[in-house]
C-alpha cells in the first residue's frame, strides 16, 4: 500500500494543502519551520500506532491551528492491487478523535523521529535482562534475526545444526547492509550470552525466599558481566539457556568454554548456613541470547561498540525487515510492504553514506513507500528530482529538472544564493562594494562623509583579514582614506 494524497486542514502550521506523493521514495526538503515533520506526524495521526515506549499521541487539541476549533486530516491510499482506500480523522477542542475508514485494513507504517538515532528495538542492551519466551520474535534486533534464521531452518528442513546465523537469507541480509556502508567490515558471527538466571531446587527442597534469590540471580550476572568485561568472556553454546549442576558435567558439558556451577556460586558470601546448603544443592538456570559480532578493520565489535552512524543504519534498516516480517511471516525478509516515515534521514550519517541510504532503502525494500525529510544536498543528490517535494510556509511544489552538483541543489533546490561562496568572502564582497563605491564617489569630487568612510574602510579590512596579510595594501588604502580626508 502507498499513500497518493495527504490533504492537511488546520493543523499545526497548515491551513489547507493538499500533498502528492508516489510509490517508491518521497523526499521532503525545506527550511526548518517549513512544516516537514508536521508531515510525517499527520499521516502517523492518520495510520500509526505508537510502537515500544512512544505514548505520545500525534493530534491533541493543541495541534489545531491557532484561531480554528477543529482539524482534519485526509488520506487516499492505493493498495497493492490497487484497491483504492480512504482514512481521515477529524479533531474537535475538547472532544474526542473521529476515524474514519477501514480498520482492518490499515497498513503498516513505521516511524523513526530524527531524535531517535537508535530505533528503540535496539535499545535492549544485553544488561537489560528482558523477560523472553522461545516464541517471542518481537525481542530484540539481534534476537529477532537469528529467530527469523532459525524459523527458515526449521521450515525448510535444511539442516539438524543449530548454528543458525552462518548461512542463508539473513547472513547475507545483514552483510549486504553493513558492507554497503562501511568497507571496514568484512563479516559477522553469532555469540551466545547469559541474559538472566534463576536457581531451580528440587520439589522436596524448602525454597528460597524469592527476595533472596532475586540476590543471588544479580550476583551471578555481574560476575559473568565481570568476566566479559575483562576480555576473558566464557564461550557459551547455541542453546536457549544452560543448566549448571554442583555435580560435575560429562556428557552435557556441551563442548564449550563454560563456568561450572561451584566456579560461579562459591563466592556467595551473604547466605545462611541453610540458605547455602539450598543453592549448593540446587541447579543454576542460565538463559541465553543471540548476539551479533561485527567483524571490523579495528578487530571483532559488537553492534553497540559500532560508531553512532553504523548502529543506526543497522537498526534502521533491520528494524525496517523485522517489522515487515513481523507483519507477515509468508514473505521473505525485506519483501514486505509498509509506509516508513523517517525524520532527518541523514542524521549521524557521513556524506559519502548519505549519498547511498536512500539507493540502498529502495534495493532492499522494493515494495515499501518511504517518505523522509533531509537538509543534505547529498541525500537531494541521490534522490530523482521526481521524488523531491519542496515545503515552503505551508506549501509544496515539485523540483524542475536542473544541474546534480552539490551547488546546483544548494542553489536550485535549497535556496542558498552563491552556495559556493563562505558567509566571509560574502561578508568581504559586501565590504568591498560599499568601501570602494565611497571611494569612487571621492575621486569624482562628491560630498562624502569622511567618518562613514573611515568606519566603511574599518570592516573592509576586518572582513578582508582572512584573505590577505599584505601590509602594503593595507597601507595604501589608509593613504587613500587620508587623502580623502586632506582633499576636503
Amino acid at each position: 500500500m502507498y499513500i497518493k494524497k495527504l490533504q492537511i486542514k488546520n493543523f499545526r502550521g497548515f491551513d489547507l494543502q493538499n500533498f502528492n506523493f508516489k510509490p517508491g521514495f518521497n523526499l521532503l526538503v525545506g527550511e526548518n519551520g517549513a512544516g516537514k515533520t508536521t508531515i510525517l506526524r499527520s499521516i502517523m495521526a492518520v495510520l500509526g500506532r505508537p510502537r515500544g515506549s512512544i505514548k505520545s499521541k500525534f493530534l491533541e487539541d493543541a495541534d489545531i491551528k491557532l484561531g480554528f476549533e477543529s482539524s482534519e486530516i485526509y488520506l487516499l491510499t492505493y493498495s497493492r492491487y490497487e484497491e483504492v482506500l480512504e482514512y481521515s480523522i477529524e479533531k474537535k477542542l475538547w472532544q474526542n478523535l473521529k476515524r474514519l475508514g477501514d480498520k482492518k485494513k490499515y497498513p503498516l507504517v513505521l516511524h523513526y523521529p530524527s531524535s531517535e538515532s537508535i530505533c528503540i528495538a535496539m535499545k535492549s542492551k544485553r544488561i537489560g535482562r528482558r523477560k523472553h519466551t522461545d516464541d517471542n520474535l518481537d525481542f530484540d534486533n539481534e534476537n529477532f534475526l537469528y529467530r527469523f534464521e532459525e524459523n527458515i531452518s526449521n521450515k525448510l528442513r535444511i539442516s539438524n545444526s543449530q548454528d543458525f546465523g552462518n548461512s542463508g537469507p539473513i547472513r547475507d541480509f545483514v552483510r549486504k547492509i553493513l558492507s554497503s556502508f562501511s568497507p571496514g567490515i568484512s563479516s559477522f558471527y553469532w555469540i551466545f550470552e547469559p541474559y538472566s538466571c534463576m536457581i531451580v531446587t528440587g520439589k522436596s527442597n524448602r525454597q528460597l525466599d524469592s527476595r533472596l534469590e532475586q540476590n543471588i540471580c544479580e550476583y551471578v550476572m555481574r560476575k559473568l558481566d565481570k568476566n566479559q568485561m575483562q576480555k576473558k568472556p566464557f564461550r557459551w553454546p547455541d542453546r536457549t539457556k544452560v543448566v549448571l549442576h554442583p555435580e560435575p558435567i560429562s556428557s552435557e558439558d556441551y563442548g564449550f568454554n563454560i563456568p561450572s556451577f561451584h566456579e560461579i556460586m562459591d563466592g556467595v558470601d551473604f547466605l545462611s548456613e541453610e540458605d547455602r546448603n539450598i543453592v549448593m544443592s540446587a541447579s543454576l538456570e542460565i538463559r541465553l541470547t543471540p548476539r551479533i559480532m561485527v567483524m571490523h578493520k579495528l578487530g571483532p565489535l559488537s553492534l553497540d561498540q559500532l560508531s553512532d552512524g553504523e548502529q543506526r543504519l543497522f537498526s534502521l534498516f533491520v528494524d525496517i525487515a523485522r517489522q515487515l516480517y513481523l507483519k507477515n511471516t509468508n514473505y521473505n525478509l525485506g519483501e514486505g510492504d509498509a509506509i516508513v516515515l523517517i525524520d532527518e534521514i541523514d542524521v549521524h550519517l557521513h556524506p559519502k553514506w548519505q549519498r547511498i541510504i536512500v539507493p540502498a532503502l529502495e534495493d532492499l525494500f522494493p515494495n515499501c513507500q518511504f517518505i523522509a525529510t533531509t537538509h543534505s544536498p547529498f541525500v537531494i543528490q541521490a534522490t530523482s528530482r521526481e521524488k523531491i517535494h519542496c515545503i515552503s510556509t505551508g506549501s509544496a511544489m515539485h523540483v524542475s529538472d536542473g544541474g546534480n552538483s552539490i551547488e546546483d541543489i544548494l542553489e536550485e533546490v535549497q535556496g542558498i544564493d552563491l552556495p559556493q561562496r563562505s558567509v566571509r568572502a560574502e561578508a568581504l564582497s559586501e565590504a568591498a562594494n560599499e568601501y570602494f563605491t565611497l571611494l569612487g564617489r571621492q575621486r569624482d569630487n562628491d560630498v562624502v562623509d569622511l567618518e562613514r568612510l573611515r568606519v566603511v574602510e574599518q570592516r573592509y579590512r576586518e572582513a578582508s583579514e582572512p584573505f590577505t596579510s599584505d601590509p602594503a595594501t593595507h597601507a595604501l588604502l589608509k593613504l587613500l582614506v587620508i587623502k580623502s580626508g586632506d582633499n576636503r
